[in-house]
């Protein structure tokens, strides 16, 4: 595999000495690996105070994160952009190209967090004009920056910061070092222990390199301190940078005009002539302006700035002019001017700023190649990958004296296969004794273990044993290798101790005596950090592992003591006998209450026969008593011992600690009035000073009142019901059982007595309040929801439903204080409904509330409009208008609220009931057809008047009556509102008796055509409805038309109908009408004739023959006197009549003839004018 060792120095503090500390980056590791293979670069770098791993060196093929960072307010068109680092803080630095100025951007302590501030600097000195990018560099302790132009022959002006980057810097125009043109670019680089300024004159495309040696503010004589090479190409070169490659320096400049990439090469002295070595044409590039290096791993990338397009990011590889850049594709990536390009904790950081809007943007790359953690800090890491691929890792080795750095990549093949897990125990870790390791894995596919024991020995196989020679700590390293061809591999580190050497002390006693302590001393010798274990044994028995042994004995035969001293793999043993021991008393006591000044009670608790006691207390007194009691003057811990002594010789003893403890120094007060006011809570303090060893635990109070009132409260409220002076007592006790105990007298003032009250409380309503307290009332304070009023009797009105305390605060003149509290109820406003029933002209409106609430209603007045008013619910008003009415409701609650609503309610049309039977009358049984002919009717009930009471909802029902009667129908037309009108008719069932009467007959001649067309006029005088007659006309010559006419004619009423046919009037004498119906009582009213001439006219008597009755019809056009005469076949006249008063028209007379004998006969017909006779016969039944 290729490797290649990349190495620069960048932002070295510059001085000769510094040299020794320029650190060198070096590391190996193997070229290929396995997934999940440990990976220990072997770390070969020196002069280095830190390092820095990048485990996944291949950033810019993944871009991270694209955000806006923000807009520099007041820039315009940001030309440079450059990203500092000073002792942990970042901050950027932005020339602004069209106003003159520069700022700094803060970022705090990464260049990825959002900035915290940006300060404008202004134009130091007016000294920057049109400023062109902008270089920021650090040396001999002194921050510099170094500003172009974009004025042809206005030159370079250096900007001096002093120690602080964040100092205002002043400015000093360097000039132009001899070269006419526009400074565009510049770069500070450190070559030969001397500080140069590289230059890049953009009209010309000349490389200026300027000598400061060892301190900028050398002075500069152009003939032997500047070094400038014009070159050919490229034409109009915006922007360069430059590295040191394998001791040759290597520049890339950016040419505006043709889109290229060009580089050029120094060689090893930065003052040569440089010569072209390539150019590039690169498919992104757009008049490139910027352009920034940076070496990641084993390559170096540009990120390079274009006019008006997204900024391109090159693959420069090696810098090789053989080795042709390549665009790495990013989509989305900005439009910048100004940027910088720097390597941050494993990522790769590009920030810039937009020339055209002053957006400034961060792109982050950072590329995840299958590590934990890509960024380590470690001498040498672990490394696992568990992707495949190729990897590369960089080590940048950093040298914190001289701020310089050096960097190193080497790459490594991750293969798709698995290494195998590995890891192992170790047990035991004593010199001379075998220690043993064991491997341990999951794959199962190990086929070989190589063991390095750190010591020169070697061992194979998965459980092998290592015997130490000596103490000291080895890396102990396992490497497995599995089938499929992985390897892997482990280290640990493993100390080894010599063994512990047990030993201990025994206790001064003679004699040794059971039931008393002693104390056995470890004096075991072993090597600091093996932590020995320990182990005590008495006569075989174990019995404590503590280092040291507090041991007492209970049986008086011989003891044999032993201590085991064990480290893991090794262990020894000390023992001594105690040969005899005397039975001695087993002592003990308790203690009392131990309270400064106070006497302390010691109660001896000794088991066992005893000569004596003495007792030390530990304040330098004593006692012999068996019980013992002192008194300790200070606070303080104290030793108590009491020793017990036996006819043996035994002088066991038992000591414990006691603590004295101060008693409390008790002291209380109570607040003036109003905190000490008769019915209110008197407030007492407990003003009791904290012991210094010891806390206040308890308080017992009493008040000394009639109710005998006591509280354990620390500051107790308590309410005095009378006011006095009382006799208050507090013993206040501590968490140690010492207390002290408190009297002193308090005065209770008289409180006044606080009492309102308050008219009918409602939403949006003014309510009354009125105080009724008693006392000598100094002051006044009302509450109400969070509002303050001062007067005695305030009014307040409630904008919110629900419950509201309100309180009214006296204060008396000797400032004791009364509260009243109510809670006040703000009922919720109903929303006041109310529905309509009927809204229709003349008919009864109902109007009913339906408001639904917790606040019943109680009483309801109603206005409609200006046409009246009502009370309660429902109520009833008829209307006799149609129109829009303003009904308003205002209803009144159980609460005392009234509240009102109003809505515009439309008064309509009532419906029109109105039908028609087909017939009013006739014989049962009698079907009848009602035809409907209500308006603005919706709905319909029919009542039939039948005894049945039958109904029916139909539009156009039909009913049958079977009895003979009167029957009143009744209709009621209901509309879509309810509304309600009614129409009856009556119904008769009767005997029919049919009665048609032609009242009326004449023919209407056309005036064009002379014709004549019937009309008739038919009165029905029958009880029934007579329907479709037909009508006969008669014609003189003996023909007949017989028509039926479309018409039902009530009784009582009449028709006049024209006859849908004409007569020509030539030769008709006269003509005849007759209607026709079935059992008509009088058949002569059914006829009327028309004469045609100026005659009468005398029609055939008829019957001929007759038996009793002859009829006469004749057509009268004067209405003269007319006789009738009868003879006999001897002329003998056998009946005679003269008619007066006849009717012009048709007459008839009926002649009795049942007393004739049968014969013939002759009747004449004679008037004024006209004479006729005609034979008649008579016959007999």
């Amino acid at each position: 595999m290729k490797r290649l060792l990349l190495c620069f120095l960048a932002g070295m503090l510059f001085s000769l000495a510094g040299y020794a500390q320029v650190p060198s980056s070096s590391f190996t590791i193997p070229s290929t690996a396995c997934l999940q293979e440990r990976i220990i670069p072997a770390n070969a770098s020196t002069n280095a105070t830190s390092l820095q791993w990048d485990l996944c060196a291949d950033d810019f093929q993944t871009l991270k994160n694209n955000i806006s960072i923000g807009t520099v307010s007041g820039l315009s068109v940001g030309a440079g952009y450059k990203l500092v680092e000073d002792s942990g803080n970042w901050y950027a630095f932005i020339v602004s190209q069209n106003n003159h100025r520069v700022y700094r951007t803060d970022f705090g302590n990464s260049p990825l967090n959002v900035p915290i501030q940006t300060v404008d600097l202004g134009n130091p000195g007016s000294a920057l004009l049109f400023p062109q990018d902008i270089e920021i560099y650090k040396a001999n302790g002194k921050w510099y920056g170094f500003v172009g132009a974009n004025d042809s022959g206005y030159g370079l002006v250096r900007l001096d910061f002093g120690a602080s980057i964040t100092s205002s810097p002043t400015a000093t125009n360097l000039g132009t070092f001899g070269v006419s043109g526009r400074f565009w670019d510049v770069k500070v680089v450190e070559y030969n222990s001397n500080l140069v300024l590289v230059i890049d004159e953009r009209n010309t495309g000349s490389i200026i390199r300027v000598n400061f040696r060892s301190s900028f503010d050398n002075a500069i004589v152009n003939a032997s301190h500047v070094f400038v090479t014009s070159l050919i190409t490229p034409n109009l070169s915006p922007g360069f940078d430059m590295v040191q490659v394998n001791g040759n320096w290597i520049a890339l400049l950016t040419s505006y005009s043709d889109n290229k990439l060009y580089q050029i090469s120094f060689g090893s002295d930065l003052f040569s002539s440089p010569t072209v070595q390539s150019s590039f044409s690169l498919p992104s590039f757009n008049k490139p302006t910027r352009i920034r290096m940076v070496t990641e791993g084993n390559r170096y990338v540009a990120v390079v700035s274009n006019e008006s397009t997204a900024v391109a990011v090159v693959d420069l590889k090696d810098l090789n002019p053989a080795n042709a850049p390549t665009i790495i594709t990013q989509n989305g990536l900005p439009t910048f001017l100004g940027l910088d390009v720097e390597r941050f904790n494993g990522k790769s950081l590009v920030i810039g700023v937009n020339g055209s809007n002053n957006t400034v943007r961060q792109l982050v790359f950072e590329s995840d190649c299958g590590v934990a953690s890509s960024f380590l800090t470690t001498t040498s890491p672990v490394i696992t990958y568990s992707t495949s691929g190729n990897k590369v890792i960089e080590l940048k080795a950093i040298n914190s004296s001289s701020l310089a750095s050096s960097l190193s990549a080497q790459a490594v093949t991750i293969s798709s296969a698995t290494a195998p897990d590995i890891d192992f125990s170790i047990v035991n870790s004593c010199i001379n004794a075998p220690v043993n390791f064991t491997a341990i894995n999951s794959s199962a596919n190990i086929t070989s273990y190589g063991w390095n024991f750190g010591d020169g020995n070697l061992a194979t196989g998965n459980a092998p044993q290592n015997t130490y020679s000596t103490a000291a700590t080895f890396p102990v390293t396992l490497q497995v290798s599995s089938s499929n061809g992985c390897n892997n591999n482990i280290s640990k580190s493993h100390t080894i101790y010599n063994a512990p050497q047990a030993s201990f002390t025994m206790p001064s006693a003679s004699p040794f005596c059971t039931s008393q302590t002693y104390q056995f001393t470890n004096t075991s010798i072993f090597d600091g950090g093996s932590s020995p274990t320990w182990q005590w044994s008495v006569n075989g028995n174990n019995v404590s592992t503590t280092k040291d042994l507090s041991l007492s004995f209970v049986s008086n035969t011989s003891q044999q003591i032993q201590l085991t001293a064990a480290i893991p793999g090794c262990s020894t043993q000390s023992v001594q006998t105690i040969n005899s021991l005397a039975t001695g008393p087993l002592v003990n006591f308790t203690v009392g209450a131990a309270c400064q000044s106070s006497a302390v009670t010691f109660t001896n608790n000794t088991i066992g026969t005893v000569t004596s006691y003495s007792w030390t207390f530990g304040d330098g007194n004593s006692s012999t008593q068996t019980n013992g009691q002192n008194t300790y003057a200070t606070i303080g811990s104290y030793q108590v011992t009491l020793q017990a002594n036996n006819a043996a010789g035994c002088q066991n003893s038992f000591s414990k600690s006691v603590t004295v403890y101060s008693k409390p120094q008790v002291d209380f007060s109570i607040g003036l009035p109003p905190f000490s006011c008769a019915g209110n809570p008197s407030q007492f303090t407990d003003a009791s000073a904290n012991p210094v060893d010891s806390n206040l635990s308890s308080w017992n109070w009493s008040f000394g009142d009639a109710a005998n009132g006591t509280s354990t409260s620390r500051n107790p409220a308590y309410t005095y019901s009378t006011a006095a002076s009382y006799l208050v007592s507090l013993t206040v006790g501590t968490n140690f059982g010492c207390s002290t105990t408190l009297q002193k007298s308090i005065t209770i003032s008289p409180s006044p007595v606080a009492s309102f009250t308050n008219s009918t409380v409602c939403k949006d309503q003014v309510t009354q309040f009125t105080d009724a307290s008693s006392g000598s009332i100094q002051s006044r304070l009302w509450q109400i929801q969070g509002n303050t009023i001062t007067t005695p009797n305030p009014t307040y009105t409630f904008t919110a439903s629900g419950s509201f305390s309100v309180v009214l605060t006296l204060t008396a003149t000797n400032g004791c204080i009364a509260q009243s509290n109510k809670v006040i109820v703000v009922p919720v406003p109903p929303t006041l409904d109310f529905q309509v029933a009927k809204p229709c002209v003349n008919n009864a409106t109902v109007f009913t509330e339906i408001t639904n609430t917790a606040d019943p209603a109680v009483s309801q007045a109603w206005v409609f409009g200006s046409v009246g008013s009502g009370t309660s619910t429902p109520v009833i008003f008829n209307f006799t208008t149609t129109s829009n009415y303003n009904v308003k409701l205002s209803s009144t609650r159980q609460s005392g609220c009234t509240y009102s609503i109003t809505r515009a309610i439309a008064i309509s049309d009532a419906p029109v009931a109105g039908f028609n039977p087909s017939v009013e009358s006739g014989g049962a049984p009698l079907l009848v057809n009602f035809t409907n002919t209500s308006t603005g009717a919706t709905s319909y009930t029919w009542k039939f008047g039948d005894q049945l009471a039958s109904a029916s909802t139909l539009v156009n029902p039909s009913f049958t009556y079977t009895s003979l009667g009167d029957y009143t129908v009744e209709l009621s037309a209901f509309n879509s509102l309810a509304c309600i009108t009614k129409a009856t008719s009556i119904i008769s069932v009767v005997v029919p008796s049919i009665d048609l009467v032609m009242t009326d007959f004449y023919l209407s001649k056309d005036a064009q055509t002379g014709l004549l067309q019937p009309v008739v006029t038919i009165a029905n005088k029958s009880n029934v409805t007579i329907t479709d007659p037909s009508v006969v006309i008669e014609l003189a010559d003996g023909g007949s038309v017989r028509k039926q006419l479309t018409a039902s004619i009530k009784p009582t009423k009449e028709i006049t109908q024209m006859l849908d046919f004409q007569l020509i009037p030539q030769a008709i004498t006269y003509v005849c009408a007759e209607v026709q119906a079935a059992s008509d009582i009088d058949l002569f009213s059914n006829r009327k004739c028309v004469a045609l001439n100026d005659q009468e006219i005398v029609l055939t008597p008829y019957p001929n023959p007759t038996t009793d009755t002859l009829t006469l019809d004749w057509i009268s056009k004067s209405g003269a006197m007319v006789s009738v005469d009868i003879f006999n076949s001897a002329g003998t006249v056998v009946f005679q009549q003269n008619i007066a008063g006849v009717a012009a028209g048709l007459n008839r007379l009926s002649i009795g003839v049942d007393s004739l004998p049968a014969g013939l006969y002759f009747i004449r017909f004679s008037d004024s004018a006209i004479t006729r006779s005609f034979k008649i016969a008579v016959s007999k039944k």
